[in-house]
């Protein structure tokens, strides 16, 4: 049993690795090369490693909803329009992320993911509490490291 969870310690690592990857493609996307970075090598290398981990084709689903979900603009000059902006762009990445978890039911997965993905982008957006690089790096983490973590191999 060891070997075996030494195995999963590993692969776990690697779902880290690559979920920090696709954050840190997030954050740079919000200096430059925003197609390319945010909305394409991002949501493309999630969707490739949840798919290979898991071997569930649903998974690339993800890649167009991703993408969509991070050409909504969501910045605004009124508190109040900062929170609608950023909730509705939240739920669009929750909805993304969530696909395979809500073919397959899994409501404890999808409202905790939705719940911290809207907490960040409404209080690290509105309240501003970290510089700007910071903050898009924490959104990418909150977006994709539960995603990857979450994946499994599928169930027949």
């Amino acid at each position: 049993m060891g070997q075996e969870e030494k195995r999963l310690q590993w692969q776990v690592v690697l779902k880290l690795l690559i979920a920090i990857t696709c954050a840190s493609l997030y954050a740079f996307g919000g200096i430059s090369n925003r197609l390319l970075l945010r909305r394409i090598l991002a949501p493309a290398i999630a969707a490739v490693s949840c798919f290979a981990f898991s071997k569930n084709w649903k998974y690339l689903i993800m890649f167009p909803l991703l993408w969509l979900s991070s050409s909504i603009g969501y910045g605004a000059s009124e508190t109040w329009l900062k929170i609608i902006k950023r909730s509705y762009v939240a739920l669009a990445f929750s909805l993304s992320v969530n696909v395979v978890n809500i073919f397959s039911k899994l409501w404890a997965m999808v409202v905790f993911h939705t719940i911290i993905i809207s907490a960040g982008f409404v209080a690290l957006g509105v309240f501003n509490p970290l510089s700007a690089r910071a903050e898009e790096t924490l959104l990418g983490c909150l977006i994709y490291i539960p995603l990857l973590l979450s994946t499994k191999p599928k169930e027949n």
